[in-house]
């Protein structure tokens, strides 16, 4: 169910979903940043427009067939998550993205840290920002009885949050040069993975219940 708060000073919206799934729902994680668009540097170009006031009039390039990809999954009864180290102020602007661009609902996950805006994606002396949080979030779904059972990355603290939520190696698929890091599955481009998921993918045993497939 869609909701949309007020701000009655000033009239501003902000953007948000309620989700009433079932235990054993399963869930499909994404990546935003050079998985479900075209790199990690989509983030910067949004921060830059945002910093002149024109965040709106950046629009991030999808990946070829991404969309189509993160449809099938939902189609098949799986639950998009979408989750992000992209600091929780463009909240409204990646929803409304995800929105704009025909993407199935699903809840839309950012850090309240600046971390993942800097060189190595939240690397800093060894302690991964993005990684932590990640894996926080994802063991928070997991206690509330959601299974995560296939995620989408592209870099190697995907992997390695992945790996410590628990997400099977089989289903961590992996964009980009890391793909096959730790066993993952390695994912050339999306058309070739759509190939791939139409023999694989098997409808998911506790569906998603949509009202509709769009936000």
């Amino acid at each position: 169910y869609a909701v949309r708060a007020v701000v009655a000073e000033d009239n501003t919206i902000g953007h948000g979903s309620v989700f009433m799934l079932e235990k054993g729902t399963r869930t499909v994680v994404f990546d935003l940043d050079g998985t479900v668009n075209v790199g990690d540097e989509q983030m910067v170009g949004q921060m830059v427009y945002d910093f002149v006031g024109q965040a709106r009039a950046f629009d991030a390039k999808s990946s070829p067939n991404g969309l189509s990809m993160c449809r099938y999954w939902a189609a098949m009864g799986y639950l998009p998550v979408y989750l992000t180290g992209r600091q929780g102020s463009f909240y409204n602007l990646t929803y409304e993205w995800l929105s704009k661009h025909g993407f199935p609902p699903g809840p839309v996950i950012l850090t309240s840290s600046r971390m993942a805006a800097l060189p190595g994606k939240g690397t800093i002396a060894g302690y991964q920002f993005v990684r932590d949080f990640k894996v926080s979030v994802l063991k928070g779904l997991a206690d509330k009885g959601l299974i995560n059972w296939a995620a989408y990355g592209n870099v190697g603290t995907d992997v390695s949050a992945y790996k410590k939520a628990g997400i099977d190696k089989s289903r961590t698929f992996i964009k980009g040069p890391k793909g096959g890091m730790g066993g993952t599955v390695a994912v050339p481009n999306f058309t070739e993975h759509m190939a791939y998921l139409r023999e694989w993918l098997s409808e998911s045993p506790v569906p998603t219940p949509w009202k509709a497939l769009f936000f």
